[in-house]
C-alpha cells in the first residue's frame, strides 16, 4: 500500500519564525514514528535552509511581505521537502557525497553542508518567474503495522 500525504506552510521571512516552522515540522514527522535521530536531522535541514532564505534570498531585515513557502510530503520511502521563496537567486554549490568531505570550508558555508550531509537529495532551482526552489529528499523506511 502506498500513500503520500502533503503539508504546506507559509511563512513571513523574518527568524523569529523559525520556532513556528520547527514546531510544523515535528507534528508532521512525530506521528509517522520515524526514528529520533531521523526526525531530528531532517528538522535541522529544513531549519538551517529557511534560515538560508531569510538571510540570504531576503538580506533586508526590514523586507516587508517577504514569505517563503515550506512543502512536506510524507511517503512510504521518502520524505521530500520543497521550500520557496521570490528572493534573490542563489546558486548554491552542491556537491557529491565524496566531494563534501574533501572540502575545506570558511566561516560561513557549513549549513549548506550540514543540510547535504543529513539529505539524500539536495536539489536547487530557479524559474523563469523568479522562484527559488529548494528540494531535499530523506529516504526513510517506515514501520510496517499489519
Amino acid at each position: 500500500m502506498s500513500f503520500l500525504q502533503i503539508h504546506t506552510l507559509e511563512l513571513p521571512a523574518k527568524s523569529w519564525r523559525l520556532g513556528e516552522l520547527r514546531e510544523f515540522c515535528q507534528g508532521i514527522l512525530r506521528p509517522h514514528d520515524l526514528e529520533a535521530k531521523i526526525c531530528h536531522q531532517v528538522i535541522l535541514a529544513i531549519d538551517e535552509a529557511a534560515a538560508n532564505i531569510i538571510e540570504h534570498a531576503y538580506p533586508s531585515k526590514n523586507y516587508e511581505g517577504s514569505t517563503f513557502q515550506l512543502q512536506i510530503e510524507v511517503g512510504e520511502d521518502n520524505i521530500r521537502v520543497e521550500l520557496r521563496d521570490h528572493g534573490l537567486a542563489f546558486n548554491p554549490p552542491l556537491l557529491s557525497r565524496s566531494e563534501m568531505n574533501q572540502v575545506t570550508l570558511s566561516k560561513r558555508g557549513y549549513g549548506l553542508k550540514l543540510i547535504q550531509k543529513i539529505m539524500d537529495e539536495v536539489q536547487y532551482d530557479r524559474t523563469g518567474q523568479g522562484e527559488n526552489i529548494l528540494t531535499l529528499v530523506k529516504y526513510i523506511k517506515l514501520p510496517q503495522y499489519y
